[in-house]
Formats: structure tokens, C-alpha cells, sequence
């Protein structure tokens, strides 16, 4: 039987399959022959190992070039799918999906198809991890730990480029670098500087460098490039170092690429030394180092895109669904598409006499009255677990337990409404012309199964429920006035949650009982 070998230094992944298990080592990997292995499995949440740096070596050593590759992680990352896109790995999956039944359809559907993965021949980190397993150079090595931590600091790009600055200045001693780089719409800039370095020297170079990399990206606004110092010294230093009148003497710039080819940026290196640059092997093994650079720095530019894009995202929405959620549901990847059956309880509110507010004031007063109002009635329903699903005109209705399970639904809804009445009195109502009755809320609430999924067109789609949940719950706060009660919730609600019983009714066909609920 073929065995797995399994590449992690914990033991978060356990199966009773017969496996192998080795650490994430480049040397361990290079310099043993592995036998009978039908399935290669990596740890995700292996905080010691590079697994992009993994799955391009494997695909490079003989005896492991034609085994499928498994990662598995806690959850699936997005941004791992990005990153891994050029690899050749066979399949991503969760612990909780790594079961027997899995492995033993892998195998099944890997027999079949008997695919065959290509060697990974681009020039990327592969090099760097090779040349670091076989070369006796200790310099050569050198640069290749720098180039290898640079890789694992994707998460910072200025730790990332720290380490970049230090391969460089092992290959080439250099007295200035500057790397310009394109961040999704920004440009930012990157610069590192010897002691010697005076600041009318940094800022004559600093011109020259912008305006070469201005001919690689036309258009940019060379004013609005902001810059960082990767060394320990600020701007507000450059006084107080060298006194002696040093000159940046050579210059040596290059733009950088990814992977594919498309130019992300570029870099300048300068000297003090007359001609340095002008040798030809040193140009030649620059210009080598750059393509590794340049592939790293679009990973770090790539993960601080999306990582930006994930803050956006949980900025927006955690104004309607709880931030811990939105930061489980970005991790875990995206909702579920299909659909799928959930026991929810919804809760649906309105404004009373809304019609009559709007008709007695400005629109500009009646905008500024709903959004202070609803910042505070959506904390309300936040503070319970629960999530927006939709404002309609000056309506809120609210899910509780999808997406995510939740325990104590019903009683999280009826504690949201409660606290929903109790905070009407934050509302400013001020230079606002209220009805008689004043500004009062009604609150309905009903509780069952129902269809819970993405829903909508191409174009706009959004996690709904539909069916017949949410137009009890809205005919229930539309009975509130009726029934002079702030809250109303159904039978099905009030067995989990005290309720003073009211009468049986008919809505859409079937009968409720109806119950208030007074704080």
C-alpha cells in the first residue's frame, strides 16, 4: 500500500493510513530517497515551514516529481489559492476534511487520472532554496538565508525588504538602495542608506530615482510617493552622521518583475566608488538577484493587498454583522454558496408613524434622524450574535444563527429587541417634528427553518433567507400596534424565553399564538 508522507513538525495531522513523518527540511527533502510514497501531504499551519517554498522544491526533486501534493490547513485561506496558483499542488483541505474516506477517494481518482506534474523551471525561490541545499559557499549561503527570510516576512514588507537589502549588500557592498514599488493604486518607496549618507545626497538621488521609475510607470504623481526607511535612520538624522562630504559616485537601476513578467516596480543601488557598477559581473549578478527579488516582493505587495482588502471588508461589514464572525468567515473562505437549511430566528422592527415623520420634516433631517437611529438599534442586534440582513426604507430585519451556528438563538433575539426598546431614548430626536405618539419602535419575532444562502445575480448577490420566517416576523411587528405591545413574538419563540400569552391568529394560512414580550 502506498504510504504519505507527511511534512510538519506537529502532529495536527493524524490518520491511520500507514505515513511517513518528516519536518519542513530543504536537506532532509534533497538528500533522502523516498519510496512507496503515493501522497504528499503538507501542514499549513506549520509556522516553521515555507510552503510555497515547499511545493516548488518538491516539484523539483526527482523521486517526488509525479506524487500528488495535499496541504492541509485549519482553514482555507484565499489568499493561499492566489499565492499557490503556480504551483502544482493537487488539493487543499481542512483537518476536520482529511478523513479516511477522503484519502481513500484521493487515491482512488489519482489512479485514474495518473496526471503527471512538470518540474517547477521558472526563475523564482526554487533557485534560492537549491543553490542553499548544495552550494558549500558560505557567502552564496548567506545570501540565501537573507532571501529565504525575506520569503518568510510576507506578512511585512518592510521585514521582507529588510532581509532584501541585506542579500544585496552581501553580493555588493552598497552605500544607498532605494526600491519603488506599485501597491495596487499607491506607489511607495523604500530606502535604505549607509552612515555616511548626508540628506542633500539622499535627496539629489532620491529625484534621479523617481524620475527613471517614473519612465517605467508614466502618469504616477511623483509628489504623493511616500517613503520609508528600512535602516535605523530617519530623515531627522541626517544631520548628525558623517561629516565628511561623501558623493554617490555609481548608479545601477533595473525594473522588477513577477513571475509573469509584469513590471511591479523598480530598484537603485548607489556607491561611492567611481565605476563600480560599470564591471560586468557584477552587473550580471544583479541583475540575476533582481528576478529573485522581484518574484518575492509581488508575494509581500500581493498579501498586503489582500490582507488590505480583507480590513476593508471587515471595516464595512462589521457596521452590520459582529467582527469576530466576519473575521472567522474570511478565514474560513466564502459563504456557502448552495444554500442549505438553518434553524434561525428573525427579527424584523419598524419605525411607528414613519410616514408622518418623513412628511413633517426635511429629507436632510429625516437621513441624519435613520442613520443615528440605526447605528444604535444595529449594536443593539450586533451585541446578541446577531447580523443585518437588510434595511428596508426605515425597517431592520435581522438573522440570528446563520451564518454561523449560534446556541440561544431565540433568546438572543428576544435580548437584542429588549435592548433595541430600551435604547429608543439615544435616538436624537432633536429639530425633528414627531407625531403624537412620538418616536416609537414595534418589534416582531418568529423562529424556524429556512432556506439561508447566497442569493441574487451575477451582478449583486447577498446572504438572505427567504421563506416564510421573515414575513411572520414582519406581520408580527406590524400586529405590535394592535396589540399595544413593543414586542411580539410567536409561540415557537416563547418556549425559550418568558412571554405573556395573548391569543391564536391566522397569518398566511397557518396559526400562531401570539405572545408579548415587556421589559
Amino acid at each position: 500500500m502506498n504510504e504519505i508522507l507527511i511534512i510538519s513538525n506537529t502532529k495536527n495531522i493524524e490518520t491511520e493510513h500507514p505515513y511517513k513523518r518528516i519536518k519542513p527540511d530543504f536537506n532532509v527533502l534533497t538528500t533522502k530517497i523516498f519510496k512507496n510514497i503515493g501522497m504528499i501531504c503538507i501542514d499549513r499551519e506549520d509556522n516553521s515551514s515555507n510552503i510555497l517554498q515547499l511545493l516548488r522544491l518538491i516539484n523539483n526533486i526527482p523521486c517526488l516529481i509525479n506524487i500528488p501534493i495535499v496541504i492541509v490547513a485549519k482553514y482555507i485561506r484565499n489568499f493561499d489559492l492566489l499565492q499557490f496558483k503556480l504551483t502544482n499542488y493537487n488539493d487543499y483541505v481542512t483537518y476536520s476534511q482529511f478523513t479516511p474516506e477522503y484519502i481513500q477517494d484521493f487515491f482512488a481518482k489519482q489512479n485514474m487520472e495518473s496526471k503527471r506534474r512538470e518540474p517547477y523551471n521558472k526563475t523564482t525561490e526554487i533557485e534560492i532554496v537549491t543553490k542553499l541545499v548544495f552550494s558549500h559557499n558560505s557567502r552564496q549561503n548567506t545570501i540565501n538565508n537573507y532571501l529565504l527570510n525575506a520569503g518568510y516576512e510576507i506578512e511585512s514588507i518592510e521585514k521582507t525588504i529588510s532581509y532584501l537589502v541585506k542579500s544585496l549588500n552581501t553580493i555588493t557592498p552598497n552605500d544607498i538602495i532605494i526600491i519603488i514599488l506599485k501597491e495596487g493604486r499607491e506607489t511607495k518607496s523604500y530606502s535604505w542608506i549607509s552612515n555616511k549618507i548626508k540628506k542633500v545626497s539622499f535627496d539629489d538621488f532620491n529625484n534621479f530615482c523617481l524620475h527613471n521609475h517614473y519612465e517605467n510607470f508614466h502618469g504616477i504623481n511623483l509628489e504623493g510617493i511616500k517613503n520609508t526607511f528600512i535602516s535605523n535612520i530617519s530623515s531627522q538624522e541626517f544631520n548628525s552622521m558623517d561629516l565628511e562630504n561623501y558623493k554617490i559616485s555609481s548608479y545601477f537601476y533595473s525594473p522588477l518583475y513577477n513571475p509573469n513578467g509584469e513590471t511591479i516596480g523598480t530598484i537603485h543601488v548607489g556607491n561611492f566608488i567611481n565605476n563600480y557598477f560599470n564591471n560586468s559581473e557584477i552587473r550580471e549578478i544583479l541583475t540575476e538577484h533582481f528576478y529573485s527579488i522581484g518574484s518575492l516582493l509581488h508575494n509581500g505587495v500581493e498579501y498586503r493587498i489582500a490582507q488590505n482588502r480583507n480590513e476593508n471588508t471587515l471595516n464595512v461589514f462589521s457596521k452590520f454583522i459582529p467582527k469576530k464572525l466576519i473575521e472567522r468567515l474570511l478565514a474560513q473562505g466564502e459563504i456557502n454558496r448552495t444554500g442549505e437549511v438553518r434553524r434561525i430566528c428573525i427579527l424584523f422592527s419598524d419605525i411607528r408613524s414613519f410616514t408622518t415623520i418623513s412628511e413633517k420634516n426635511s429629507a436632510e433631517n429625516v437621513v441624519s434622524l435613520l442613520n443615528n437611529y440605526f447605528n444604535i438599534m444595529v449594536k443593539c442586534i450586533k451585541d446578541e450574535g446577531g447580523i443585518i440582513d437588510k434595511f428596508i426604507g426605515d425597517a431592520i430585519m435581522a438573522i440570528f444563527g446563520a451564518p454561523e451556528n449560534m446556541d440561544n438563538i431565540e433568546q438572543r433575539a428576544v435580548n437584542a429587541a429588549k435592548k433595541m426598546i430600551s435604547s429608543i431614548s439615544q435616538v436624537n430626536t432633536n429639530n425633528i417634528v414627531l407625531p403624537p405618539i412620538g418616536f416609537n419602535i414595534g418589534i416582531g419575532l418568529h423562529v424556524g427553518d429556512s432556506i439561508v444562502g447566497n442569493i441574487g445575480s451575477k451582478e449583486k448577490k447577498a446572504y438572505t433567507s427567504i421563506g416564510e420566517i421573515a414575513s411572520v416576523a414582519e406581520e408580527l411587528e406590524s400586529l405590535t400596534k394592535k396589540y399595544k405591545t413593543p414586542i411580539l413574538i410567536t409561540g415557537e419563540v416563547a418556549k425559550f424565553c418568558n412571554g405573556t400569552f395573548l391569543e391564536k391568529k391566522n397569518i398566511d394560512g397557518k396559526e400562531y399564538s401570539l405572545h408579548s414580550v415587556i421589559d
